[in-house]
């Protein structure tokens, strides 16, 4: 279970999450009222997030992957399609 010290920055559902080199990465999905292309890092040892880049359209149910230490993320619902 998650602390109240550990949560992101953004609330996210229908989020897209990866890890490279220990640090957990939530990509896009929805706050609550609108879709979001905002990309946060996790870093466990310090206990901070950051918002660390954006996707170029805003996407939920983003799948999301990592291929030689970069992070890809592909798919899910965009502001007005599926791709």
């Amino acid at each position: 279970m998650l602390s109240a010290e550990i949560l992101s920055t953004t609330r996210r559902r229908r989020v897209g999450a990866a890890v490279i080199n220990n640090l957990l990465y939530a990509v896009g999905g929805n706050d609550g009222s609108t879709k979001l292309k905002s990309v946060e890092r996790y870093d466990p040892h310090r206990n901070y997030w950051a918002i660390v880049d954006s996707m170029g359209t805003k996407r939920e149910g983003v799948s999301v992957s990592v291929l030689n230490g970069c992070l890809y993320a592909v798919g899910g619902s965009g502001e007005s399609s599926v791709e």
